[in-house]
């Protein structure tokens, strides 16, 4: 199963998300497989990276992005506070200006 944590951050007055998804073995551990920051610009292109990366499971702490994702059908949790997405964005904060 892959689930993913959701977040945006404005970065100088640009939106950007932050996706970090995660793998569960048989198991049951999680592993972070994948990181991917990039300026938001539609849902369209957000629901596209979902369904690239097959995407079971997605939890966000964006109100703005829930209310997006649910319109467009997509099963999303909202949750107050999703841990490291927020830290990936100001932690490449250089870099994604200076790319985008």
């Amino acid at each position: 199963m892959r689930f993913a944590l959701l977040s945006i951050v404005n970065l100088r007055d640009v939106p950007f998300i932050s996706l970090l998804i995660y793998q569960t073995d048989e198991r049951g551990i999680s592993n972070l497989i994948g990181e991917i920051s990039k300026p938001y610009d539609d849902v369209v292109d957000l629901l596209d990276d979902l369904y690239a990366f097959e995407i079971s499971e997605l939890q966000t702490d964006s109100q703005e992005l829930y209310r997006d994702l649910i319109s467009a059908n997509c099963p999303v949790i909202y949750r107050r506070e999703v841990e490291g997405t927020r830290e990936q964005i100001t932690r490449n904060e250089e870099m994604l200006v200076e790319l985008f």
